[in-house]
């Protein structure tokens, strides 16, 4: 009889700790509901990861979250609903920083743009397919500014750019044989 009785009890307080891992938030969404567990410690734990999945259970981003101040801090990992990755970066104070890296859906590298601030500000470097250059541009503070290079495909200079704050100071194209390069107006 002790023993039906240690197992009933047992039983319960298993079921009483065990929380379930997501909700479904809106069609075509589940929300993870960890949150829930970490803010009941959160005197232990201010920043925590959240992770997002599809519908059909693919992870669709991890973003650490500071839960004691409502906003996201730290590392940002998005998806394709395939499962590829889509990008990632950081985030200071719910503003992006540093470069985040974004990627096509079948997992190359697309784009690296430096963000300060929630602007981009620094190099962002374009590339095709192949992983070859095809865009570098600077920017500050959310304009472009200094020099823009467009490539072609075999990596031989396309276009040359000068811009001031945002706005087009001079452009130079160039055409391109197997041979040499020259300047076209």
């Amino acid at each position: 009889m002790k023993n039906i009785f240690f197992f009933i009890i047992l039983a319960i307080v298993h079921l009483q700790c065990k929380q379930p891992t997501a909700d479904i938030k809106k069609k075509g969404e589940i929300e993870n509901t960890e949150y829930n567990n970490y803010s009941q410690n959160k005197e232990s734990l201010s920043v925590i990861p959240i992770t997002n999945y599809y519908a059909d259970s693919i992870k669709k981003s991890e973003v650490m979250y500071d839960i004691e101040n409502n906003k996201k801090e730290g590392m940002a990992i998005l998806y394709y609903n395939n499962g590829n990755l889509k990008q990632k970066g950081m985030w200071h104070n719910n503003k992006q920083e540093g470069v985040w890296k974004f990627y096509d859906e079948e997992g190359n590298t697309s784009s690296e743009i430096s963000f300060k601030d929630d602007n981009q500000d620094g190099p962002s470097i374009f590339y095709n397919k192949k992983g070859v250059v095809i865009e570098k541009t600077n920017w500050k503070i959310g304009k472009i500014d200094g020099t823009s290079l467009e490539y072609y495909d075999n990596g031989k200079i396309k276009r040359i750019t000068k811009w001031i704050s945002g706005k087009k100071i001079s452009e130079s194209k160039y055409a391109y044989s197997d041979s040499s390069a020259g300047i076209k107006k």
